[in-house]
């Protein structure tokens, strides 16, 4: 499940190359809010705090410039580093 996250919002980070930092957040938060409506019900308190850690330990600044730069490497170490951040919050 988290991995499916990360994995979408990787993409949807990467889609969106001309957006700054908050821009990034925001849009990384509404793809949260779309993947808690989706998901089922006995998943979707899991899914919503798996999302908003992933938002929360996201270094937007850095994604933007790596975004912006076409740095697809640098992109996917940032994302990488939100999800052990979370991974081992819940250790």
């Amino acid at each position: 499940m988290k991995k499916l996250l990360t994995l979408s919002l990787f993409m949807l980070s990467a889609s969106t190359f001309a957006m700054d930092a908050s821009e990034l957040k925001e849009s990384d938060l509404h793809a949260c809010e779309a993947q808690v409506e989706n998901a089922s019900e006995d998943l979707r308190e899991q899914s919503k705090e798996s999302c908003e850690c992933l938002v929360e330990n996201t270094d937007y600044e850095a994604l933007a410039e790596a975004i912006e730069s076409g740095d697809t490497a640098k992109e996917q170490e940032i994302k990488q580093q939100a999800a052990q951040k979370c991974d081992s919050d819940v250790m």
